[in-house]
């Protein structure tokens, strides 16, 4: 009996997940904005700032300050909450979820461990802790962005399975502006799509940030050889509060100049 009334359920869950829809909108304008935007930051401060070019503060102002902070989060709250007039539960910062988010992060994050365990080098902890500080700020902003903002707004045009594709692909391809190699292209679209598919899980950031996203970034920081002082991880620490504050602003502001609709009720005459 219950077998009989599942039916029907899975099969609605599996045509709502794979249905293509095109419902483009002036979002997916802002949204290749942003992209572009972010993608240029990055390759600019890559390899035009470079991150030891006067120690590292034009690479930390326009990585950490123009790119992630502005473009990255700035920009994708204004258009949402300021804009749009929606809340921030459509980029992924809820409460609702909490608990699930959590605990799949756990999982995810238990079998991620078991996968690298034995094939990464950690560094002395001296040396550690200012990589794990740089995985969480950038865990965080392409959390909110590629996540929160990107692949929402990409499902809400085209649907739930065009927008995990679409979403894995542009992630993807935005880690050429660091450099990467095309070769390199397929397993980060991988890396890109799991993320997606585990975020689309509860559509709450809290289900890949902080541990599981920044755990792959940091063993991708420690194979790569980066190096970084704790002086700059407090300044990010700095960018990552100023980011911070944006989403309360914003909250704020949704909670205090968002209205019920007044209905207007027709007068009868006597």
């Amino acid at each position: 009996m219950n077998r009989k009334l599942s039916t029907p359920a899975v099969a609605e869950s599996l045509r709502r997940i794979f249905t293509f829809r095109w419902n483009p909108d002036k979002d997916l304008i802002a949204v290749a904005v942003t992209v572009l935007l972010v993608m240029g930051g990055i390759s600019i401060a890559t390899n035009i700032t470079g991150q030891q070019d006067r120690g590292g503060i034009p690479y930390f102002i326009v990585y950490a300050v123009i790119t992630a902070a502005l473009c990255g989060v700035a920009l994708p709250l204004y258009w949402t909450v300021f804009i749009r007039h929606r809340s921030l539960e459509s980029l992924g910062m809820t409460r609702k979820w909490l608990r699930r988010s959590h605990f799949i992060q756990l999982i995810f994050v238990i079998l991620q461990f078991a996968g690298i365990m034995g094939k990464v080098q950690f560094p002395p902890l001296a040396q550690l802790l200012p990589l794990i500080g740089l995985a969480m700020f950038i865990g965080f902003f392409e959390t909110v962005f590629w996540r929160g903002w990107v692949q929402t707004r990409l499902e809400a045009a085209f649907g739930i399975f065009p927008s995990v594709v679409l979403g894995a692909a542009l992630y993807a391809l935005h880690y050429l502006a660091y450099g990467a190699s095309p070769a390199e292209l397929l397993s980060l679209f991988l890396a890109g799509l799991l993320y997606s598919i585990v975020f689309r899980l509860t559509s709450n950031v809290l289900i890949i940030w902080p541990v599981f996203l920044p755990m792959r970034i940091l063993v991708n920081l420690i194979n790569n050889g980066t190096t970084i002082s704790m002086t700059a991880v407090f300044g990010l620490f700095g960018v990552w509060l100023f980011m911070l504050g944006l989403v309360r602003v914003a909250g704020h502001y949704h909670q205090t100049h968002t209205q019920l609709p007044i209905t207007i009720l027709p007068v009868e005459s006597e």
